[in-house]
């Protein structure tokens, strides 16, 4: 993967060096340089190659033709080489919500799910196989659309509470990652979602809440 930004107003070089440090770039040879309070220079460019870990620096030579010259490279070949991909900062993911082998599912398309193979931090994405065995991709900046697979913890026909009320238990619907239920005595119907059952416990039929 090849990565470049531009230093500009309102972004620290700390920033700039954590995020290729999220990515899994070496940034230690800049370790002295790192600020929080000090913009990054509007006149130098950060950037990375492939199959090499390091990230590189470059600056505009103001005075110094060498400098500027090379500047001007990295400049001109970041303009024609495609494959270079504008770094921003405030885009990457720095902590993502599934791990290997975690089970997830599409959250406005629950019946579509799939399987974790690999966390790529580097390109900022899962790879992941669905249940046809299918491999693809998802971003990290998709992920708030999954959610993961959960299991139900009660049984169909058992009874649970929230501590107010007791809430039977009609049905379990995997596809739907929900139970469907009922108030004791009362004849509606409800649902409560698997992410929510930490909220409830089992009780017996006539024990006391």
């Amino acid at each position: 993967m090849k990565y470049w930004i531009k230093g500009r107003k309102g972004l620290s070089e700390r920033k700039i060096l954590d995020t290729f440090s999220v990515l899994g770039y070496d940034v230690s040879m800049h370790d002295y340089l790192w600020s929080d309070a000090n913009d990054s220079s509007e006149f130098t460019i950060y950037y990375t190659w492939d199959g090499d870990n390091t990230v590189h620096k470059v600056f505009k030579g103001l005075s110094d033709e060498r400098l500027n010259t090379e500047y001007k490279m990295v400049e001109r070949l970041i303009e024609l080489d495609k494959e270079f991909i504008e770094l921003k900062p405030d885009e990457i993911v720095t902590d993502p919500k599934f791990k290997n082998e975690d089970v997830i599912y599409l959250i406005n398309k629950t019946y579509r799910r799939a399987i974790v193979t690999s966390v790529n931090r580097r390109e900022q994405q899962y790879t992941v196989k669905d249940i046809n065995n299918m491999e693809y991709s998802i971003k990290f900046a998709e992920q708030e659309e999954w959610d993961f697979v959960r299991r139900p913890v009660f049984d169909e026909e058992t009874m649970i509470t929230d501590g107010a009320n007791r809430i039977y238990i009609i049905d379990i619907e995997f596809q739907w990652q929900r139970y469907k239920v009922c108030i004791d005595g009362d004849d509606d119907t409800f649902y409560i979602d698997f992410k929510e059952q930490d909220n409830f416990r089992s009780v017996g039929f006539n024990e006391p809440l």
